[in-house]
């Protein structure tokens, strides 16, 4: 059994079947999420599985998953702060 998803994602359709184990996955990771968004978490996931990576980035960066470039979101703030640190000493 797979799982379906249609996905609009640039003006253009995407088809995409998930193995139901997958989507199982998919389902309890989203389940402890505190993104209000599950709905756009599930569609970059399933673009990611299959690959649309395309897609999957712009979904991600329209606010369907993840946050924007100015929210600091994935940046480890003690290794820049090390790394500034670090080129202050060069100088």
């Amino acid at each position: 059994m797979v799982y379906h998803y249609s996905i609009l994602a640039d003006k253009q359709m995407y088809e995409v079947n998930i193995p139901n184990h997958i989507q199982e996955v998919f389902a309890d990771e989203f389940a402890t999420s505190d993104d209000l968004n599950v709905s756009n978490l599930a569609k970059v996931a399933a673009l990611l599985f299959a690959e649309y990576i395309d897609a999957a980035t712009s979904i991600a960066s329209s606010g369907g998953g993840g946050g924007s470039p100015g929210t600091g979101w994935g940046k480890d703030k003690d290794k820049d702060n090390n790394n500034n640190r670090t080129y202050k000493r060069r100088r």
